[in-house]
């Protein structure tokens, strides 16, 4: 079960559970990586995956079965920022550092999670009036696991795309080509899904330096509603988070620790926003998620954590000196709140961790790129994920705008197979 607290004082005030866009990465599942020499050309490309990316992909061969599709993610594995960190070490730490659970507000969204927990990927945890809340079973990841279930797609996983460079035919798009940080040809594509906005956005300038590849390539296109797309992409914020994450052997000082996941406000704690505390399956290890306010994630902008797919795959620099001050600064303030939960002057010492990640894109602000602008025919490209329609910012958003573009480019390519 899931216990929502409002602070660790015990105030009765409902979370707000819009942690869905709080979503992060890691493996999911063993999955193939890159291993040809010879790029294969493939009639789509998906770039993330995360769940918009994994709806679209199982949209599009259910649409069109025999229709070649790459799947190309930073990542370990699927599941994007709704994803669980896992230990070769200790089989116990399923922790889900991105976010813990999904609000279901719409019959579309209901039906996507309602046909996973048919198949023993997603289980509903609560309800109130109008909203579901669900969590993937046995853990995050296995909403992804579940999306693409069955499905036989190229994965192309620790895999950066640093350049996107289209093939021009009498002023239409009929082709892109995408390289990596080597400037060496992963594959060619017909069709580009963008599940994921950051090559079209400046933080990934921030990040890894240059322009964003899309918008480096929209230069030569020069396609209008391409430009729109990428105008309305430029525009949505991007509220950062710093998370650190660890896992404690239970004891008897976590008593009041009673379900299964426990999202606890810190309301009046200046470093910390909410915690997420989860029970492992046979409740002898606690994990614990301390997710940063968005005003001290803004001051460790420089901070990636060494571990993080940014720093490993896309090289972004992350000096070690300010992830111990960073980290240290979390923990001094997790300790605090640890002390209130547990009626304790101790705290534990973790058996995992603690270890830091930075979500650049935890929660999108602004306004959502509109679902009728999210296909560019003339281009073939598409644009899916929880900056994209509606229900802006959540899970439920990333598997209805998936859903939609996969089904839309679906019909284009099975039209074009006759």
């Amino acid at each position: 079960m899931l216990s929502i607290r409002a602070s660790v004082t015990n105030r009765s005030r409902i979370l707000n559970l819009l942690l869905a866009s709080s979503l992060i990465h890691q493996p999911a599942m063993s999955l193939s990586t890159q291993s040809s020499s010879t790029p294969t050309n493939y009639q789509v490309c998906i770039l993330g995956g995360g769940i918009g990316g994994c709806s679209a992909l199982k949209s599009i061969l259910e649409t069109s079965p025999s229709s070649s599709v790459a799947l190309i993610e930073m990542g370990r594995g699927l599941g994007g920022r709704s994803s669980t960190r896992l230990s070769r070490d200790d089989a116990r730490i399923q922790i889900n550092h991105g976010a813990p659970i999904a609000d279901v507000h719409t019959k579309d969204g209901l039906d996507i999670f309602k046909a996973l927990e048919i198949k023993g990927f997603a289980k509903k945890i609560s309800e109130s009036k109008d909203v579901q809340y669900w969590t993937g079973d046995p853990n995050m990841s296995s909403l992804c696991t579940g999306l693409v279930d069955g499905l036989s797609p190229k994965y192309l996983f620790q895999t950066m795309v640093r350049c996107i460079e289209p093939t021009i035919s009498n002023g239409k798009v009929t082709n892109w080509t995408l390289k990596d940080k080597n400037d060496e040809v992963i594959l060619t594509t017909d069709w580009l899904i963008v599940s994921g906005s950051g090559v079209a956005h400046s933080r990934w300038t921030a990040a890894f330096g240059g322009t964003p590849p899309l918008v480096q390539a929209a230069i030569e296109i020069n396609n209008d509603n391409l430009d729109e797309a990428l105008h309305a992409i430029a525009n949505i914020g991007a509220k950062p988070v710093q998370v650190a994450m660890m896992a404690f052997n239970k004891d008897g000082s976590w008593r009041s620790i009673t379900a299964d996941t426990s999202i606890i406000e810190t309301p009046d704690d200046e470093v910390l926003e909410k915690l997420v505390i989860s029970k492992s399956s046979d409740e002898s290890l606690i994990s614990v998620v301390a997710h940063s306010t968005t005003e001290f994630a803004l001051t460790a902008a420089d901070v990636y954590g060494s571990k993080s797919t940014a720093a490993r795959i896309g090289g972004a620099n992350s000096n070690k000196d300010r992830e111990k001050e960073v980290l240290s600064t979390l923990m001094n303030s997790l300790n605090i709140q640890l002390k209130k939960i547990n009626n304790s002057e101790e705290c534990a010492t973790p058996s995992w961790g603690p270890y830091l990640h930075r979500w650049g894109n935890a929660f999108p602000s602004g306004s959502s790129l509109s679902s009728k602008k999210a296909v560019i025919g003339d281009a073939n490209i598409a644009f899916c994920g929880d900056y994209v329609g509606e229900r802006f910012g959540s899970i439920e958003g990333a598997l209805i705008s998936g859903r939609r573009i996969g089904n839309e480019v679906g019909k284009i390519l099975k039209y074009n197979e006759n």
